[in-house]
């Protein structure tokens, strides 16, 4: 048997337990100054508020896609996010697909991906 060379755990009601890919959801990080990734994270509420530098509130996109920011960005005095055109955003923030009947983030698609990535780079409005 071949062992990887890299396992990731996490505490899980009072357990270690392996963190398989399919654990993780496949999400957008637009962090302020900088150019938007794809990550694969855990969805739980600590993984967010910690991307997001804090309590986070929703941003409807479309019918499958929200977008996560913190809250309380504009009072923090965050900087403005310039690599977004409409609706401004302040700080960093995580664009994630939505499932409504099971009300929690999954993973996006490649095509979500590819849609979102590509209006970001153009800095196009992300609401219509």
């Amino acid at each position: 048997m071949t062992l990887p060379q890299h396992l990731e755990v996490e505490l899980r009601d009072g357990r270690l337990t392996a963190v398989t890919d399919s654990d993780l959801i496949r999400i957008i990080l637009v962090r302020a100054g900088a150019e938007a990734e794809v990550r694969l994270i855990d969805s739980n509420v600590e993984v967010l508020q910690k991307l997001v530098g804090g309590y986070f509130e929703q941003v409807v996109l479309d019918e499958d896609t929200v977008a996560m920011c913190n809250e309380d960005g504009l009072a923090l005095e965050l900087p403005r996010n310039e690599r977004v055109g409409l609706p401004p955003f302040v700080g960093d923030f995580v664009i994630g697909r939505f499932h409504s009947e099971a009300g929690e983030l999954v993973s996006m698609t490649d095509d979500d991906v590819a849609r979102w990535m590509t209006q970001l780079a153009l800095g196009a409005p992300l609401l219509n």
